[in-house]
């Protein structure tokens, strides 16, 4: 017999472990016949970019028996138990692609403000100025470096997120912690503030006897930007002067009340006054029918108003409220809640027609 043929044999335990112990109760476990090694798929890797870590899961498996068929029983056992063979790693590097990263693409630059529409706003209200106003070459001029021409501003500049390759990539595949700011503030220094007053009108609000002339007056900040008008230094230009159209004589004209208190105590409400036709003889005041004035353009009577915003929690919440006001619920705190704009206008009537009498008395 060929010696190259020969089958060799080994020796290989079978049967169960000895005894946990040696007296009482205890357990003892079966004999591998082999062990192996089974590993899974390794998980995606921990970063979408740059160096990264996957994972996968490395069992020991025993077979215990080997049927008659050919197949084997084996059971899942510690890593311990596992020693014909090293473990596998159960980790690993990865690296899907290089990160992209910031990149500036453009220097400072001043935030566009529309210095067109300030300067065509500034010439169509104010027709004559004691100074002429900065042109429009000039202020755009002064925005090159910051987005207004004195006092704090901002600036802004390109900042992209750009592959290893140069393409622009969307923001989150950069770093978000790491972006460079795009808006800084700019200081150009303290604000000059003047008056400036146009014209007078040229006609008198009264057609004959004593009436007013009116003009524009503004307080700008470096001849551009619209202030309130306490902001300017030095005593307030004034806007109306007297004028005298000359004697009345026989003349209708329509005669203006003052307006009265707004319907509304907040919100929106209005405002009504009385308008009659007056004729003017020497002096002599008489009213006459409207009719006559017709001709000219009568004034209005009545405008809307808002003292103030209305309490969001304090409205009326059914449509039968003046019902409950003059059946003097109101002093019942569930009617207050469910109509409370009635119920608060009625107490402040109540209130000044209290003070009212008290006064005539």
């Amino acid at each position: 017999m060929n010696s190259d043929s020969q089958t060799t044999y080994i020796w290989t335990k079978t049967g169960h472990t000895e005894c946990s112990t040696t007296c009482g109760t205890a357990y003892h476990f079966s004999l591998a016949l082999s062990d192996s090694w089974d590993v899974g798929e390794w998980s995606e890797c921990s970063r979408r970019c740059g160096p990264g870590t996957q994972n996968r899961q490395v069992i020991c498996r025993q077979v215990t028996h080997v049927h008659a068929s050919g197949t084997e029983t084996s059971v899942t056992v510690t890593l311990e138990l596992c020693g014909s063979s090293d473990m596998p790693v159960t980790q690993s590097t990865c690296q899907l692609k290089i990160c992209s990263q910031w990149e500036i693409r453009s220097e400072w630059r001043e935030i566009l403000h529309s210095t067109e529409v300030l300067q065509a706003k500034y010439t169509s209200n104010i027709k004559s100025t004691i100074n002429p106003p900065l042109t429009t070459r000039l202020i755009s001029h002064l925005l090159l470096q910051c987005s207004v021409p004195c006092g704090v501003g901002q600036r802004t500049r390109e900042v992209m997120c750009v592959s290893n390759q140069g393409d622009v990539d969307d923001d989150e595949e950069c770093n978000m912690n790491l972006k460079p700011d795009t808006i800084q503030n700019c200081d150009m220094g303290l604000c000059a503030r003047s008056w400036f007053i146009s014209l007078w009108s040229q006609r008198c609000s009264a057609e004959c006897g004593r009436g007013n002339r009116t003009r524009s007056v503004v307080c700008l900040m470096d001849h551009v930007t619209n202030l309130p008008l306490d902001s300017c230094e030095g005593e307030r230009p004034p806007e109306v002067t007297s004028c005298d159209s000359g004697p009345c004589r026989n003349q209708l004209e329509w005669y203006t009340g003052p307006w009265g208190q707004c319907s509304a105590e907040c919100g929106n409400g209005t405002q009504t006054r009385s308008v009659a036709c007056i004729f003017n003889s020497d002096g002599q005041m008489e009213v006459v029918d409207q009719l006559k004035c017709s001709s000219l353009s009568k004034p209005i009577t009545a405008q809307p108003c808002r003292l103030k915003p209305c309490d969001p929690l304090c409205s009326d919440k059914y449509h039968n409220c003046m019902v409950v006001v003059q059946a003097r619920l109101c002093i019942y705190s569930y009617y207050r809640s469910v109509c409370c704009t009635s119920c608060s206008r009625a107490q402040k009537t109540q209130t000044n027609s209290f003070q009212n009498n008290y006064v005539r008395r």
